[in-house]
């Protein structure tokens, strides 16, 4: 557990900081939005689709192995899992990484654009939603058991 959160606490910051930085923005500029529930679900709709699909992979990592992989990466190959096990696992991988780099350096060129763009105004706090809901998730992800953590953060 300790090994994963080196990982996750520092991803945690930057966003943070971000969604600091969008509401504080949001209160401040001459058209505040109202943020509706709907749209907040939106915001946070990547934050919650990765984190069903990191789930998943926990889930079915445990269904086929009936234990929790080595913190090794050499344990797929050798071992004959199922290459659709394989490319779960890849999948879900690939689409974790792009979320996070997304969430780091894509965020402040959108927000720089929301700023700059009069009519995006008042949707700068739904990228503050967008940024917690990374953070939370973030979180979430720590609750899973920890020998699969150690894999995953390997």
């Amino acid at each position: 557990m300790e090994s994963s959160l080196l990982f996750a606490v520092p991803l945690s910051i930057l966003p943070l900081i971000y969604g600091g930085i969008a509401f504080l923005v949001a209160t401040r500029t001459n058209a505040p939005a109202k943020l509706t529930f709907a749209r907040m679900v939106i915001a946070a709709l990547p934050s919650l689709l990765m984190l069903g699909l990191f789930y998943s992979l926990v889930v079915r990592i445990y269904w086929e192995l009936g234990t929790w992989p080595p913190s090794t990466i050499a344990w797929m190959k050798p071992n004959g899992l199922s290459p659709s096990m394989i490319g779960h696992a890849n999948f879900v991988d690939g689409c974790f990484e792009n979320w996070i780099i997304f969430s780091l350096i894509g965020w402040p060129v959108i927000f720089v654009l929301v700023l700059l763009i009069r009519r995006l105004r008042p949707l700068v706090g739904y990228l503050g939603v967008y940024s917690f809901s990374f953070v939370a998730c973030l979180i979430v992800t720590q609750l899973a058991p920890t020998k699969f953590l150690d894999w995953w953060w390997d």
